[in-house]
């Protein structure tokens, strides 16, 4: 009979160890994190970031009107403008400018000095 009971109550406790569907709401402290990123991060057009939400969207675009309970975000490719709760963010990060930005950047630095020397040195420079 012990045994019995042993194996249902290991079962029962497996059971309830296995994680459900159900979305928690964000913890008090999660969202005043979440409040500091959005501070942080500025209104447009400075404030562009990436917002993943429980439902697994993603919404890029730049910080419109932050309150206390939710905010605004301006979609970066058509303009409109989504309200988002603090309950429905689980992570908010700073959009990136692309790559290919920095590469360019470093090309041209490395570009000019060598235009202005070979010029100089080709006899043209006066």
């Amino acid at each position: 009979m012990s045994l019995k009971f042993l194996t249902l109550s290991l079962v029962v406790l497996l059971l309830q160890s296995i994680p459900g569907k159900a979305q928690n709401p964000p913890a008090t402290s999660d969202i005043w994190k979440l409040r500091a990123i959005v501070a942080a991060s500025g209104t447009c057009p400075k404030g562009k970031v990436v917002v993943t939400l429980r439902d697994k969207t993603k919404l890029k675009g730049c910080i419109h009107d932050p309150t206390e309970d939710q905010f605004s975000i301006v979609d970066s490719k058509s303009g409109g403008l989504t309200k988002v709760t603090y309950g429905e963010v689980t992570k908010i990060e700073k959009q990136r400018p692309p790559a290919w930005r920095g590469w360019a950047l470093t090309g041209a630095a490395l570009a000019v000095p060598i235009v202005i020397v070979a010029w100089a040195l080709s006899g043209n420079g006066g």
